[in-house]
């Protein structure tokens, strides 16, 4: 098909050809616009009458595309050459005649070579914005699919717990059976933290995941916290310590600050080797209760600093989904609080956060102790 054809389809196809002439109108127009300034400009500003071939091609380029730009340039080069003429830029002697010609053919040159520069500029970025609307269209389908499996797996899950639970409570098994139960309850625990987390990581990434401050004790909040994690400390012989020297309550979404407390102390335990000590320490200062929490563990090599508290980071060890950290880390931002981190390889690591305390006093007897691992 001949370049007419394609015009003349282009031109029958309804809506595409009337986006086709609109494009061509605008850069004849932003052409004869730029020509009608020279001509203003002319008599107050001695410039070349073919500068303004350069924002001609720049601007139909950026905004119209290469076709209607090649066409913008081609008349603003006939009506600079013809403005030229009227002013005797062309009647002068041979020499400043072939000058002045030779001028306007670099000018044009120019113009030439910023239309196709700048009209590849536009097709990338026309090509990139389709291609991101694309992904994120893609993201979005994901994320209600994935969404939606996991709320449905929630319930089989709860079944299982169920179930274990009331074959555990039968006397008389057999060891076998009750190794097999024991199995059980873990992978359940295991698979709905993993779901958990998918959950909230889900909700993270589309800023949903949403926090409800209260007043709440910080030793209670931290002696929870203890307990959720002392069956696995105590099963790898590491020691866990506690020091809450605050006279103020806090204000936080307590079970998801909870949450967060329960995985900086399940990483530490995780890599603090047998022997080790983790411990959760929550100081008063007048901008807030200052939480860190200690470990002698292996420590985290430098060049991973700066990669812990990315989506699916495990560590150069592996295993866990990679979650947790990040997990914690929009919570944290939920409550106006960073996350920051110290480590040196073979002494140990330290994560640390400040939340605002209120404005109560919170009682002095202190809440029942935690049940702590030696």
């Amino acid at each position: 098909m001949t370049n007419l054809g394609k015009l003349f389809a282009s031109w029958s196809s309804g809506r595409r050809s009337f986006r086709l002439v609109r494009r061509y109108g605008f850069a004849f127009a932003t052409a004869a616009g730029c020509l009608v300034i020279q001509r203003w400009l002319w008599p107050s500003v001695a410039l070349s009458p073919y500068v303004i071939l350069c924002p001609v091609a720049a601007l139909t380029a950026r905004f119209w595309g290469v076709g209607p730009s090649s066409a913008a340039t081609a008349t603003a080069t006939a009506g600079a050459a013809v403005f030229a003429y009227n002013h005797g830029w062309l009647t002068e002697g041979s020499g400043a005649r072939a000058s002045r010609v030779l001028e306007l053919v670099s000018f044009a040159c120019v113009a030439i070579g910023i239309t196709a520069a700048v009209g590849h500029m536009r097709v990338t970025l026309v090509r990139a914005r389709a291609a991101l609307v694309k992904a994120q269209q893609a993201k979005q389908a994901t994320d209600a699919t994935w969404s939606m499996v996991a709320h449905d797996l929630r319930t089989p899950l709860d079944v299982i717990t169920i179930g274990t639970a009331a074959l555990g409570s039968r006397s008389h098994l057999a060891p076998d059976m009750e190794k097999v139960l024991a199995m059980m309850k873990r992978s359940t625990k295991r698979a709905t933290v993993l779901l958990d987390d998918a959950l909230d990581a889900m909700r993270a990434a589309e800023g949903k995941l949403r926090v409800e401050p209260a007043e709440c004790d910080p030793r209670e909040l931290c002696a929870h916290a203890l307990d959720a994690v002392s069956l696995l400390a105590s099963r790898k012989g590491v020691r866990l310590e506690s020091d809450v020297s605050a006279l103020h309550a806090l204000l936080c979404d307590q079970p998801r600050l909870e949450q967060v407390l329960t995985n900086l102390l399940g990483n530490s335990i995780k890599f603090t080797p047998p022997l080790g000590v983790v411990s959760l320490y929550v100081d008063e200062a007048e901008d807030g209760l200052h939480f860190s929490v200690r470990d002698t563990g292996s420590g985290i090599p430098k060049e991973e600093l700066d990669s812990i508290f990315t989506k699916f980071w495990s560590g150069s060890t592996g295993g866990g989904s990679g979650l947790g950290l990040w997990i914690a880390c929009a919570i944290l931002e939920a409550h106006h609080a960073q996350l920051t981190v110290e480590s040196r390889v073979g002494v140990g690591t330290t994560f640390r956060f400040t939340l605002p305390k209120a404005l109560e006093l919170i009682a002095r007897e202190p809440p029942e102790p935690s049940s702590l691992s030696s």
